[in-house]
């Protein structure tokens, strides 16, 4: 959750590694004060003992160098973690496809998030 400082917002994310989420490059707005990220929540609202909170700086946002966000092209971002998640049954990097993988066209992939799916349709 990205909190500036007149509102805040909510977006999705992967984690990808004890250090590092994979999200939405226009999630990484510039007017951020902080961003909260929770993994391991079964409801974000509540604090749960599974679940693992991280505040993180704008500082820590790596959107794709040639993103674009008046067209949205390369959408992504990395946002590094100071303090490590700890890897347990609520907590796990999603599984990504290893370099000098085959090309996966017709394989039935799962696909995590919400907002876009075309350049003219919002979920």
């Amino acid at each position: 959750m990205a909190n500036s400082a007149s509102s805040s917002s909510l977006c999705g994310g992967s984690v990808i590694s004890p250090n590092a989420v994979l999200t939405a490059a226009h999630c990484t707005i510039t007017n951020v004060v902080s961003f909260l990220i929770i993994a391991g929540a079964e409801n974000r609202v509540q604090i749960e003992a599974n679940q693992q909170r991280r505040t993180v700086l704008p500082s820590a946002f790596i959107p794709h160098p040639n993103y674009d966000p008046n067209n949205l092209n390369n959408d992504i971002a990395v946002i590094r973690i100071a303090e490590a998640f700890t890897f347990n049954q609520f907590v796990q990097p999603v599984a990504l496809a290893s370099d000098g993988s085959e090309l996966f066209a017709g394989v039935t992939a799962t696909v995590s998030g919400f907002g876009r799916f075309s350049d003219s349709h919002m979920l």
